[in-house]
């Protein structure tokens, strides 16, 4: 029953923060990818991730770093990285990433994909 409820509150938080970024991310252009995943460090921890995870696959115009998590721009694309605690230390990472160049916005989200898990920044 657990895992049901953490994956309810995963879905109903990705279609709320996809609701509010589809604008800005639509002004990257066509093509769009995601993805979500578990972590076992704390939401300050992913957080924290965020903002170095992208800047060391892309080189973006700006980035803002939230409470939440990063987002970041060029002309090319947009870049949304977010993170939901999960207690006991835990956390819950979702990316988003638009573009105009599919196998770059794949690619792009991919290597931020595997920079939140590994942590090669701490």
């Amino acid at each position: 029953m657990q895992n049901y409820n953490l994956k309810k509150s995963i879905r109903l938080i990705v279609i709320a923060f996809a609701g509010a970024m589809i604008p800005m991310l639509s002004y990257a252009g066509p093509y769009f990818y995601w993805w979500h995943m578990d972590l076992n460090i704390s939401k300050s921890q992913c957080v924290n991730r965020t903002q170095p995870a992208i800047a060391s696959e892309i080189v973006v115009d700006k980035i803002d770093k939230g409470a939440n998590g990063s987002t970041a721009w060029n002309s090319n694309s947009s870049i949304v990285v977010y993170c939901v605690s999960r207690g006991s230390g835990k956390s819950n990472t979702v990316i988003f990433v638009s573009g105009f160049k599919n196998q770059q916005t794949k690619e792009t989200m991919m290597q931020i994909r595997d920079a939140m898990k590994s942590g090669i920044f701490e």
